[in-house]
Parts: structure tokens; C-alpha cells; sequence
């Protein structure tokens, strides 16, 4: 995973080992997970994707950074 965040923008960053968000799609940050929305064809529904411990502290750090 580190390879394919290496060569993405600031604009990712990886909040779980299996997952990699785009900040931009961020909707809420909560303290145990990030609600995203999903693209339109899934008539803009939002999912809550989990903080992996190992990346939490930065995570959360680096989103409100950048919201």
C-alpha cells in the first residue's frame, strides 16, 4: 500500500492498512471512523470507514489539517 500512496497526491491518505481515501470525499470525521460519500451512482450515499489503530493519531491528525 505504501508504494501506491507514494505516488498519489496530499490529497490521499491512508486511515486503515486496507484502506486509501481521497480527503476531498470526507463528509464527517468522527473519533473511530470517516464518513465518506460515494459517487453518484450509488444515489450519494456516504459509508463509515474505520481508523486502524496503527493510523489513527495521523490520520486524524492530516484530515483536520486539511479540512
Amino acid at each position: 500500500m505504501l508504494n501506491v500512496l507514494q505516488k498519489l497526491d496530499n490529497s490521499f491518505i491512508q486511515i486503515h492498512k486496507s484502506y486509501i481515501i481521497n480527503v476531498k470525499y470526507i463528509e464527517i470525521a468522527h473519533h473511530e471512523f470517516v464518513q465518506c460519500k460515494l459517487s453518484s451512482i450509488y444515489d450519494s450515499n456516504n459509508i463509515d470507514i474505520p481508523y486502524g489503530r496503527k493510523f489513527k493519531e495521523t490520520a486524524r491528525n492530516t484530515i483536520f489539517e486539511l479540512l
